[in-house]
């Protein structure tokens, strides 16, 4: 009878020690989690992105430079880029309605290169350059096995012209630019925040009979008395038609849904952090968020601390415009939130949160996976490669992460 007791007893604590390690186990293969609440699975998962704006690509060595130089330049971001944490980036290929990539239809990007304008096309100027500037991107990129989607300003010329979202004329130059950068191997397409800036802006329209010029032609006419619905209404036809481009190969709704799914891209915007300033330029986030159709993520610029001051008190800003932005997201739209890495350490009366802390990063990663978002973006890749010292203690103790 002793005997039969104590098999039993071994038998328990077999059975007993079994369940445990299965337990950790599972643990473990689920992610630990440390003090961010942050697993190793979630983390693997997150769109942890960085943009590359043309305003970057001097300091970062990438204007004017043979293809030899260019590459090693473009390896040196990537590198440091993955080593930070990156696994997605936004490289700008379209900021003034030219193109960092050969096309045959748009002029090539005076910020990659000196004498752009001189050529009749991208293509063209690139030939002479020796290499498509884009093209070595994405290929670079693929071999650090790092994602791509190509970043464009919509309707910017120059700082005082624009493509007025109304024109139809406008909108195909913008469509156009879309399927010509599809035929390169990115994840997606990418608008930033530039919609209608102010009511008196100037907007290029078409009187022209040549969609696809070198460079928009037409009259420039002061767009004065438009509604902020009115701006919603005409850049939705547009973002639409983006959205159904990304997808189906086609701007239009009515072939886009008589048609199956063909080389089909992810579609984003960055819209600027603040709802009110988003919904009177024509950025109808609200929209966006709570209807099919708009855009495939939406990804805020929440480019403020909790320690911003407002009639001298401090409010938690990042926190509170990362709640409405969740609030407003309706049918569960993935969120890569934008985060102002170029502010780091910088002296603000109003935002003294990045002169006092080098863990703000950090802290709003953390912050974002609470909420539930998928991701963050870093702005912008020159500050990847900066020197500054604050700039790279935020990246260290981002980095402190668990599994960066």
């Amino acid at each position: 009878m002793i005997k039969k007791n104590m098999k039993r007893k071994t038998i328990a604590m077999i059975l007993c020690f079994a369940m445990v390690f299965t337990t950790t186990a599972s643990v473990q293969m689920a992610g630990t989690v440390d003090a961010s609440g942050i697993t190793k699975t979630s983390y693997s998962k997150m769109t942890r992105g960085v943009w590359i704006a043309f305003c970057d690509f001097k300091s970062l060595g990438l204007y004017n430079k043979s293809k030899s130089t260019y590459t090693k330049n473009v390896n040196s971001i990537l590198k440091k880029s993955k080593a930070d944490g990156c696994n997605t980036v936004y490289f700008h290929v379209r900021a003034f309605d030219d193109a960092a990539w050969s096309s045959s239809t748009f002029r090539a990007s005076e910020y990659l290169m000196s004498g752009a304008h001189e050529y009749k096309n991208a293509k063209a100027a690139y030939s002479a350059l020796g290499y498509d500037p884009f093209g070595v991107f994405v290929s670079r990129a693929s071999a650090y096995g790092m994602k791509v989607e190509a970043y464009m300003n919509p309707y910017r010329v120059t700082y005082s012209k624009f493509l007025d979202p109304s024109s139809t004329y406008s909108r195909q130059r913008i469509y156009k630019a879309v399927r010509e950068i599809k035929k390169y191997n990115i994840s997606g397409i990418h608008f930033d925040d530039y919609f209608y800036h102010s009511s008196s802006g100037k907007y290029i329209y078409t009187t022209s009979a040549s969609k696809y010029s070198k460079n928009p032609s037409g009259k420039l006419k002061y767009r004065k008395g438009l509604t902020a619905a009115k701006k919603r209404s005409y850049c939705n036809t547009m973002v639409r038609g983006v959205y159904n481009t990304t997808h189906y190969g086609t701007s239009s709704s009515v072939k886009a849904r008589t048609r199956t799914k063909s080389n089909s891209i992810k579609f984003g915007i960055s819209p600027a952090g603040n709802y009110s300033n988003c919904m009177a330029a024509g950025a109808d986030v609200k929209s966006w968020l709570s209807k099919s159709g708009y855009i495939d993520y939406c990804a805020p610029q929440i480019y403020w601390t909790n320690k911003y001051k407002v009639n001298g008190k401090y409010q938690s800003m990042y926190s509170n415009r990362l709640s409405q932005f969740t609030k407003l997201n309706k049918i569960g739209i993935p969120m890569y939130i934008g985060l102002a890495l170029y502010r780091t350490g910088t002296k603000d009366a109003n935002d003294k949160g990045w002169s006092i802390s080098t863990s703000n990063i950090k802290s709003q990663v953390v912050s974002l996976r609470s909420k539930g978002s998928e991701g963050y973006i870093l702005f912008s890749g020159a500050n990847i490669k900066s020197t500054k010292s604050a700039t790279q203690k935020e990246i260290k103790n981002l980095k402190s992460i668990n599994g960066i």
